[in-house]
């Protein structure tokens, strides 16, 4: 609806999902090494990215490998207006800053942003990447290292302490200590806030710390070193002045404590695992990436390859060979959707029926028929004349669809 295409042009479009990745995983090595940016994209976009590789037997870290990184465009403004104040003029919406793309990018002279046009969009991005460029030149200078988890980690560890910028709304600078990775997460590290005396917390043993680490604003930072964490080295021109002046005296102070104490590393790891959320496994192959190691498992990448150049008649043979079943169950549903004949009748079955009972599922985490039509029906109430019409297409093709499910 918000992005104004009826149901009828996204069934007419001219690629499937599955081609449409082909596509995008080709990009790769056409453009790269290359920063991989967008705004707000490492919460949502490189998540979306990875699962959509994943479901078409594509590489899901395609914008972390072959000298290949990826970047927020938000991240940099938010760093852009705390060591480069005035550079980038930051709108107001309701009380708060706002590092929205649209507003964000109006503010500083973009037109014509059509808001939920992708294409709108990366213009946009372009756009204050140019002004950021232009107006911020320590921002820019500082992008290509933020977007690198070795030299993440080598500003970590290359001064007395670094400064890690927080936006709550307003940038929030805080001195930290490195500790030590995290076993478990190799690409999250334990830091501890150095603008406050670390003596309660090396008292601690680790249920006390782990109590810690989940409490808001917490002394104990957690830093993911591939998400683009807005890290700057102790010896940076912004460190003195963005660091509150009487934080400063006291910081070799703390970081002399905390390293005396050589057990507080094993505690804090410690606390880490106990503070960690267990989650439920996954119902569904979609949602399993993260589980069961490494995707694609080294034994499977020349079957991915094979898969994808195979004649249609051949690709089930192929499926049956993979070793990791989270890519046998990706493989099969791409014949599903691509090439159904090609499936043993009985599989095509299951997938069918399994595809059917999704539309039904009380309490799904994702929209169900009955769930679209009553939110079409709340949108009705309040749109015009063309979001009505969209609103009436999508409604007569999901009243068909429950039909034929019902049948």
């Amino acid at each position: 609806m918000s992005h104004g295409r009826g149901i009828r042009a996204i069934l007419d479009a001219p690629l499937s999902h599955y081609e449409l990745m082909a596509e995008i995983e080709a990009l790769g090595p056409r453009w790269g090494p290359a920063i991989w940016a967008g705004c707000n994209s490492i919460r949502f976009d490189e998540e979306f990215l990875r699962h959509s590789n994943y479901c078409a037997l594509r590489q899901p870290y395609m914008t972390q490998l072959n000298g290949n990184s990826r970047g927020d465009v938000v991240r940099l403004a938010q760093l852009a207006t705390a060591i480069e104040p005035g550079a980038l003029r930051v709108p107001i919406i309701r009380g708060k800053p706002s590092f929205k793309l649209g507003p964000l990018a109006a503010a500083n002279g973009f037109t014509g942003h059509a808001a939920h046009d992708a294409l709108g969009d990366v213009r946009a991005t372009v756009q204050l990447l140019r002004i950021i460029r232009s107006q911020a030149p320590g921002a820019w200078a500082l992008f290509s290292a933020l977007v690198s988890k070795t030299r993440v980690i080598e500003t970590l560890l290359g001064a007395e302490f670094a400064v890690v910028i927080l936006h709550f709304g307003v940038a929030v600078a805080k001195p930290v200590l490195p500790i030590c990775a995290n076993p478990d997460y190799p690409a999250q590290w334990l830091t501890i806030d150095l603008s406050r005396d670390p003596s309660p917390l090396l008292a601690m043993d680790p249920p006390a710390l782990a109590t810690t680490l989940a409490v808001p604003r917490s002394p104990l930072c957690r830093i993911k070193t591939n998400g683009m964490p807005l890290v700057i080295s102790a010896t940076h021109p912004s460190a003195q002045r963005i660091v509150a002046a009487n934080v400063l005296p006291d910081v070799p102070g703390h970081a002399h404590r905390l390293r005396a104490d050589r057990g507080f590393a094993g505690r804090l790891v410690e606390a880490a695992r106990l503070a960690q959320r267990p989650y439920p496994p996954a119902q569904h192959f979609e949602e399993r990436l993260y589980e069961d190691g490494f995707f694609p498992a080294p034994a499977d990448e020349h079957r991915f390859v094979a898969f994808h150049a195979a004649a249609p008649a051949e690709k089930f043979a192929i499926v049956q060979s993979m070793v990791d079943e989270r890519a046998r169950n990706s493989a099969t549903r791409i014949l599903y959707n691509e090439w159904p004949r090609e499936l043993p009748a009985q599989k095509f079955a299951r997938i069918d029926r399994e595809r059917h009972a999704r539309y039904r599922q009380c309490d799904a985490p994702w929209t169900t028929i009955d769930g679209a039509l009553a939110e079409i029906a709340r949108l009705q109430i309040s749109t015009d004349s063309a979001g009505s019409a969209i609103l009436d297409e999508y409604q007569t093709y999901l009243a068909l669809l429950r039909a034929s499910n019902a049948a």
